[in-house]
This record gives structure tokens, C-alpha cells and sequence, in this order.
């Protein structure tokens, strides 16, 4: 029986397997989902002594919950990285210490948390918390498919570690969307995903409470998390979190009037005119 076990799915993470490795190797086990990558991160991993177990692609991480749920026999703690993480060794190792204790009795564990979007970490920007519960025992551990909430808990039974030295970067750390780019691409793929996730499942798609969502992003950013105390660098943040939750939005609608698709309408319409013009032997069009 392991310890501790982390889980990470992966796909094409060859610039950052092998720091998601290092930054792990202090667990049992390193367990890589790997969601059919075409670049070198299956050798990468490999070589570097993670256990790899193939899944299909997904766009999301609709299959996770199944795959950690066939490999968890063998451990009594997870924990759930993904390529975007690090850890300060000592936090690490702390972590450690108190699961190994006999008397720990805990079943989860929430470490103190910076969160980095387009390179910027602040306590204004609406992304992130103080702390962040990826380690959790098996027995309380809950598993989903369901989109940004496919690790869960059921336990009140929760240690949450404090930086009491005020030691630097004593953190998890979670560095996503490296650029702009990566930013939107990223942003496209979870929203489509979102609606297809209605249609796919024969849910009735209702705007009101997508759109409600919208409007409770825009009072985050403006009242809650008051981005804007972070000048031009809080617009950008502001903009591009209220961006989320517009284009789930725009893609929702979407899915929901692709029954009465106008250019399927106005395509099939005129194509029948044509056809009966060339019955007709219509000589005027040459």
C-alpha cells in the first residue's frame, strides 16, 4: 500500500513534464494520464520514472474520474497536480510528515496557494484563493465529470497548513495561460465544451442562469476581488475573466438555435430554387 499517490492527465506537455515530475518525486507514485499526446511526453515521463497509463483524448477531463478511479487501490492519499504546478520542497516534505504521523487525523489537506494567470499572482485578481485542497485522503475522496469540479471531498476533517515562518514562495503554485494566445485557445475549448456538455447529454439548455453567471463575474472583478487596483494589468485580468463566462454564454446560444439554423435554412432554400431552374431549362443564366 503507497502512501501517496499523485494523479495528473496530460496532453502534448513535453515543455513541462519534467518539471511536474520533479516538483512530485517526493510522492510514492506519479501516475500520468496520458490523453494521446503526439509530442515526447510519453518517453519523457517514462524516462523519468512515472507510471503512464494511455486514455482517449477528451477536450475536457471528462474521463479522469474513471482512470483515477481503476489505479486508487493501491494508495491511501492522492493528490492531484496538474502541468501547471509546483511546490516549495519544504511544503513538500511537510505534507509528508503529517501523514506518516499515527495520530493524523485528517483527510484533507489545504496548502497555502498563488496562483499565476498571464504571469500575474495578486489577492485582486479574480482567479485563486488563499488555499487550495488537492491532497485528500481516499476514503473522503469524491470523483465527478463535471467540468472544473471533477476532484471533491466529503470530510470536515480538513488541516490547513499556514506559512507561520513566512517562508518565500512556502506555496503551491499554480502558473497557467502563459500567454494570450494560450489564454483564448484555452478559454474556447472549456466554454465549447461547457455547451456541447447540454446537448451532448440531452439537457435543456437555459440562458438565464449562463447569463446570470456573466453578470455575477463582472460584480467579482468589480466588487468582490476589485481588480482594478492593479491598473491596466487589472483591465486585462478583469477583461479576460469576464471573457469566460461571455463566450460559455455565446456558445450556449448557440447550441441552443442550431435546430433553426438560418444559413441551414437559406442554403437548403436556395438550392431547391436552383434545381428548378435547371428544370425549367432557365436559358438567361449562361
Amino acid at each position: 500500500m503507497k502512501k501517496i499517490t499523485a494523479f495528473v492527465q496530460v496532453y502534448n506537455e513535453e515543455g513541462r513534464i519534467a518539471s511536474l515530475i520533479e516538483n512530485f518525486s517526493w510522492v510514492d507514485e506519479i501516475i500520468i494520464f496520458n490523453k494521446e499526446s503526439t509530442d515526447r511526453t510519453k518517453k519523457i515521463a517514462i524516462e523519468l520514472g512515472a507510471t503512464v497509463i494511455d486514455m482517449p483524448f477528451s477536450e475536457a477531463s471528462e474521463n479522469f474520474a474513471k482512470y483515477i478511479n481503476r489505479n486508487l487501490e493501491n494508495t491511501e492519499w492522492c493528490i492531484f497536480p496538474t502541468p501547471s504546478s509546483l511546490i516549495h520542497p519544504e511544503l513538500a516534505y511537510d505534507i509528508l510528515d503529517q501523514i506518516k504521523n499515527p495520530l493524523f487525523e485528517y483527510e484533507a489537506i489545504a496548502l497555502p496557494y498563488l496562483m499565476y494567470v498571464l504571469n500575474i499572482s495578486s489577492k485582486y485578481s479574480p482567479w485563486g484563493g488563499e488555499y487550495k485542497i488537492i491532497c485528500i485522503k481516499k476514503s473522503a475522496l469524491i470523483l465527478t465529470d463535471i467540468l472544473h469540479n471533477e476532484i471533491g471531498f466529503d470530510t470536515k476533517k480538513i488541516l490547513k497548513i499556514n506559512n507561520s515562518l513566512s517562508k518565500k514562495n512556502y506555496a503551491l503554485f499554480h502558473c497557467t495561460h502563459k500567454s494570450v494566445d494560450d489564454f483564448f485557445t484555452n478559454h474556447m475549448r472549456y466554454t465549447r465544451y461547457e455547451a456541447n456538455y447540454y446537448r451532448n447529454n440531452n439537457k435543456v439548455i437555459k440562458l438565464f442562469p449562463l447569463f446570470k453567471e456573466f453578470l455575477i463575474s463582472i460584480c467579482t472583478v468589480l466588487i468582490r476581488r476589485k481588480t482594478y487596483m492593479l491598473g491596466w494589468d487589472g483591465v486585462a485580468l478583469a477583461l479576460g475573466y469576464i471573457s469566460y463566462f461571455q463566450m460559455k454564454f455565446i456558445y450556449a446560444w448557440e447550441q441552443k438555435k442550431l435546430d433553426k439554423n438560418p444559413y441551414k435554412i437559406q442554403f437548403s432554400e436556395m438550392s431547391k430554387l436552383w434545381k428548378m431552374h435547371k428544370k425549367k431549362n432557365d436559358t438567361r443564366i449562361l
